[in-house]
């Protein structure tokens, strides 16, 4: 654990203690106004500390993940890129594709040789799919982020929707119709037979999802041409964050939200089971409401242990402020840096495309969201670079996508709660 991170913790557990010794001091009264300031100051310090915590944790995953040693054959197509100059080892291969990567993200074809050209060519096609490349000019071409950019890029995408990094991911090879099947037996039971009696028939009824590959983009990001030229610029790292940046954002309004047409399914629309606040509160919840909405989800889904609770980060600042029926703070924010947040006994997680607290709005889910949504990634992803289009202003204009789809799966797993209308 890093010293920014204890210290955090520290400023956090101290904060929280010194906020319920002034809800105590208030009891049953209204705060006054130093009582109020005081109150905003300890619950400023506790939200700081919890986002410089939750930063710091991810910060060291992707450490771990940029060190670790390169296993998996199948997270990035570009690792399986034929080497240059006689490579043929994967470790060769991978140093030569992403170097010839990092000078074409530099100074593009024109400064390449012929074995480097050819090699992020090759190194284009993933599993008999070959993506469009203009071989015209030497400007329009994209080609796979090397595997080291696509991690990163990946754990940008988890960081900034929730909702991704505990649903059921899978990774496909290519971006074909992936058929996926559902079933939902939970109304079906057995039965007591009486002797000599035929058992009844009583099928698994099964439907099926398809898992389709919509193209999510970055959109441009221009870059001065002094600054692809100065090697004290870092490329390797600032490319890759924009780019996990932005597409981040567009997943996670796609897998919350989506439409399902040209993007993936939104989870929250396609839910079932809600819980319904209170008519004039402003669709604010209560702990009965809490309480409610985890036990609207089946004992079967709790009992395996994968359950938690979603919402955004403005919901989480609410629960700071409301009490369970003894006076008890509902939210308790953990004193260790390794264990996450608890409400009600359930690990809670952030996803800011989760609607705010308000009239009819879906503000908080709970459940098990790896049996509720699932969530498919074509494997690697793509960058172009646009040099003559913005060349006049002496820039670059990169882009990069992702192909992926993401569908409701077992709608019985995840609840919401609902504010009320009025």
């Amino acid at each position: 654990m890093s010293i920014l991170s204890q210290r955090a913790l520290t400023e956090r557990a101290t904060a929280w203690d010194s906020l319920n010794g002034l809800r105590a001091a208030i009891g049953d009264a209204l705060p006054n106004a130093e009582q109020s300031a005081e109150w905003d100051r300890h619950e400023d310090v506790i939200m700081r500390a919890t986002k410089l915590i939750e930063a710091e944790a991810r910060a060291a995953d992707i450490e771990r993940a940029l060190t670790a040693p390169i296993e998996d054959r199948t997270l990035s197509g570009a690792q399986n890129a034929p080497g240059a100059a006689g490579e043929t080892d994967d470790a060769g291969r991978q140093t030569a594709y992403r170097d010839a990567f990092i000078k074409y993200t530099r100074f593009g074809l024109g400064e390449m040789s012929a074995d480097e050209q050819r090699l992020l060519r090759t190194g284009h096609v993933v599993n008999g799919e070959t993506r469009a490349l203009s071989e015209g000019t030497t400007t329009a071409g994209g080609y796979l982020v090397p595997q080291d950019y696509w991690v990163r890029i990946t754990e940008v995408l988890k960081a900034y929707g929730g909702l991704q990094s505990v649903s059921n991911n899978i990774t496909t090879s290519d971006g074909r119709i992936l058929p996926w099947p559902k079933n939902d037996d939970t109304s079906n039971t057995g039965a007591w037979l009486a002797e000599n009696v035929q058992v009844t028939a009583l099928d698994a009824a099964f439907t099926q999802n398809n898992l389709s590959a919509y193209t999510a983009s970055s959109n441009l990001i221009l870059v001065s041409l002094e600054l692809l030229q100065d090697s004290a610029f870092d490329l390797d790292s600032w490319i890759p964050k924009k780019l996990g940046q932005r597409l981040g954002r567009t997943l996670a309004a796609g897998f919350m939200n989506g439409t399902g047409t040209t993007q993936p399914t939104g989870l929250l629309p396609n839910l079932t089971l809600s819980i319904t606040g209170g008519t004039g509160v402003s669709g604010a919840f209560t702990y009965n409401n809490l309480v409610d909405l985890q036990h609207k989800v089946d004992p079967a889904y709790r009992a395996l242990g994968n359950c938690r609770w979603m919402m955004n980060d403005t919901t989480v600042a609410s629960l700071l402020k409301i009490t369970d029926n003894y006076g008890h703070p509902l939210w308790q924010p953990s004193i260790s840096q390794a264990s996450p947040d608890f409400l009600l006994g359930a690990p809670l997680q952030i996803d800011q495309a989760v609607a705010a607290v308000g009239l009819s709005g879906k503000s908080i889910m709970f459940g098990d969201f790896e049996a509720g949504y699932v969530v498919r990634t074509v494997q690697g992803g793509t960058m172009m670079r646009l040099t003559e289009r913005y060349a006049d202003y002496l820039q670059v204009g990169f882009f990069g996508f992702v192909r992926v789809d993401g569908k409701p799966d077992d709608t019985n797993a995840v609840a919401y709660f609902v504010g009320g209308a009025t």
